[in-house]
């Protein structure tokens, strides 16, 4: 996990990444890693989470890209996972509207 975090650790700027976030936050680890990261670092996140929980996580995440939430949506099928969030910001941004 010390690997991982001094491999992701720049990704996170706004609140130091400590090694008790994977397993406290892994929703917000994995959003981060996926949002932002490189190749290198998705395939780093998902050799130290294992696969399963990897993709589990995943089918979670509410992601705020509409490019990133339909590419792991897509990803997600492929491996026979139900994308398990639903994209909510076309509905949110409605409500703004007033």
């Amino acid at each position: 996990t010390r690997e991982l975090r001094g491999k992701i650790m720049r990704l996170f700027w706004d609140r130091p990444l400590k090694e008790s976030d994977l397993e406290q936050y892994p929703g917000w680890v994995v959003k981060r890693v996926l949002d932002y990261g490189s190749l290198d670092d998705v395939t780093a996140l998902r050799d130290a989470m294992g696969r399963t929980r990897f993709l589990e996580e995943i089918a979670a995440v509410q992601f705020d890209s509409d490019r990133t939430r339909v590419f792991w949506q897509y990803m997600l099928e492929m491996e026979g996972i139900k994308c398990t969030s639903k994209f909510s910001r076309k509905a949110a941004r409605n409500c703004w509207k007033n």
